[in-house]
């Protein structure tokens, strides 16, 4: 009896350990790991987390002695320290997460509207596969960041969104740069079509001058503008035609050769230009002589302004496609040696017709 009475008094007399801070702890920093402050406030959470690795060392080291020689003051200013670690990762967790949660949703917008943008202005031009890769690598990203930030991992999100904006800035670049070496040449073609139309109204007949990038084929007689229509090129638009099969329609100062009637040419009426002429031949040789262009390759020919047009994409091999009603109100004004010139463009990216592939412009009669 007098046993129990002893242990009963020390018991009283000697600490406890402090069960209920241990609990709030452990409650604190499962909240915090339920607010993602490992992702979120990694540092507050770590050290929070080391608190209580100590906390549960020293608690065992204690145990392991008499009770009567048991020290707990160190495990309650752990856990004290622990729930305020604890809380203040929680709330800086919810707080990083809030702020990359609206991070995301406008990387996502934004980004959409670049790719939107982006395929607006280029979607049809022959982009190099290297450029139209990264494009794509960008949208599947795009698509990508789009799940992970439904399923609310919004760092993930935010790093996927990132990134592909990185691969479109690339593409954009590198086909900016494509457009920025072609537009060089825009000084010659100005000077070619200035040739054009004077000779138009010198010789008071009728000239036509092409313009790629617009999509049009201009009419002049006697120098003067007098009709317009859309057309359609080879597949591969933009660029100096270099060699035969490469779907590229030329640029140059030609003329009309043949005259092909309905029922006589593979696309309705055609109207067949002397590509390649004496300065295409020069440029080939040379291209050829730089090591440019395989040994066997082929300078090719049969470039026409014909029919069968509308067709609203770039399909040709390398030919001026017209719809059909348009073609025969060029076709009786055109003879042999009517002037064709064919320009990359007049007034790059500016022109008012760029901006959509096919403009629905009114004829000027």
């Amino acid at each position: 009896m007098m046993m129990m009475i002893f242990l009963v008094a020390m018991n009283v007399l000697y600490p406890k350990p402090p069960l209920q801070k241990i609990e709030m702890s452990r409650i604190a920093l499962s909240e915090a790991s339920k607010a993602e402050a490992e992702s979120y406030a990694a540092k507050s959470f770590q050290e929070a987390k080391n608190n209580w690795d100590r906390l549960m060392t020293t608690w065992r080291l204690e145990n392991q002695k008499p009770f009567f020689q048991r020290e707990f003051q160190k495990l309650e200013t752990l856990a004290d320290q622990i729930v305020t670690l604890a809380e203040q990762a929680k709330h800086k967790s919810i707080q990083a997460r809030d702020s990359l949660k609206n991070v995301a949703k406008v990387e996502s917008i934004l980004l959409q509207e670049k790719i939107n943008e982006f395929r607006a202005s280029f979607e049809q031009m022959p982009i190099d596969e290297s450029s139209r890769s990264k494009l794509t690598r960008g949208e599947l990203l795009i698509f990508e960041g789009k799940y992970i930030l439904e399923r609310q991992d919004y760092r993930k999100a935010v790093d996927k969104f990132r990134l592909a904006e990185a691969f479109i800035g690339q593409s954009g670049k590198e086909v900016s740069e494509m457009l920025n070496d072609y537009f060089k040449h825009i000084p010659i073609w100005r000077r070619w079509a200035e040739e054009t139309i004077s000779q138009s109204k010198e010789n008071e007949d009728v000239a036509i001058i092409v313009d790629k990038i617009d999509h049009t084929c201009y009419i002049y007689d006697s120098g003067k503008l007098v009709q317009k229509y859309s057309i359609e090129l080879g597949k591969n638009w933009i660029g100096h035609k270099r060699q035969k099969g490469d779907n590229a329609t030329p640029e140059g100062q030609y003329h009309i050769q043949k005259k092909i009637q309905n029922g006589q040419s593979k696309y309705y009426k055609a109207l067949v230009i002397n590509y390649p002429n004496e300065t295409d031949v020069q440029k080939f040789n040379e291209a050829k002589k730089r090591g440019e262009l395989p040994s066997n390759a082929q300078i090719g020919g049969l470039i026409e302004i014909h029919g069968e047009g509308g067709k609203g994409i770039n399909w040709t091999q390398g030919c001026v496609a017209l719809k059909n009603e348009d073609l025969d109100k060029i076709f009786n004004k055109v003879t042999i040696g009517t002037p064709v010139t064919i320009v990359g463009s007049l007034n790059g990216m500016n022109s008012k017709n760029s901006k959509s592939q096919h403009s629905n412009s009114k004829n000027q009669q």
